[in-house]
């Protein structure tokens, strides 16, 4: 399927009102999600990164990750990630770097 398909593909989320159940459709979203990063240790112990999709303002709060965390290579700074959503909701992200001597940094709150 391409990439526009994708985008107008809908799923359908079974909505319960009063005891009836009716159908909605609801259009998949993507969130483009894209990051630079500044080294704190040396390039080479770069190992990649961690990135977090959720809702709030604390990216360490699990419980309100939309998507399960997703870890990318030293070399990559970009996501597409696609997000089902039933309610308009307002979502943050998050970028951590991983190295290879087992530390991380802390997590970055992308804006924009």
């Amino acid at each position: 399927m391409r990439s526009r398909e994708q985008e107008e593909a809908a799923g359908i989320y079974d909505r319960e009102v009063d005891g009836v159940r009716s159908p909605q459709l609801i259009k998949s979203r993507y969130l483009d999600i894209r990051w630079t990063h500044e080294e704190q240790l040396p390039a080479h112990l770069l190992a990649g990164f961690q990135v977090v999709v959720y809702e709030g303002g604390d990216p360490n709060n699990t419980d309100s990750y939309l998507l399960e965390p997703r870890k990318f290579g030293p070399s990559e700074r970009r996501w597409v990630a696609p997000l089902k959503l039933t309610l308009q909701t307002e979502v943050q992200c998050a970028v951590q770097a991983l190295y290879t001597n087992g530390s991380q940094s802390s997590w970055r709150v992308l804006g924009g």
